[in-house]
């Protein structure tokens, strides 16, 4: 793929963002830090353009366990 194309990211057929692919790679970060452990599908919806066929990428997301433990945050300060 060369060039620009927007595409939908979704999850669980939930719309979460687009992004451009750009010469055959994506770019794009999927918030997980409200998602509980489980199984998710993430699928790129890519449109057809002038040059290419439109098409779907799907990909599988596990989460085994989430930390929620909080921690303190120091502030460095350097002399």
């Amino acid at each position: 793929m060369k060039g620009e194309i927007l595409s939908t990211v979704k999850l669980n057929d939930k719309n979460i963002t687009t992004t451009i692919i750009k010469d055959g790679i994506v770019d794009v970060v999927i918030p997980t830090d409200s998602l509980s452990a489980g199984e998710y599908i993430i699928t790129i919806e890519i449109p057809e353009t002038q040059n290419y066929n439109n098409g779907i990428i799907t990909q599988k997301l596990t989460i085994n366990k989430r930390d929620i433990q909080k921690y303190k945050h120091y502030q460095t300060v350097l002399f």
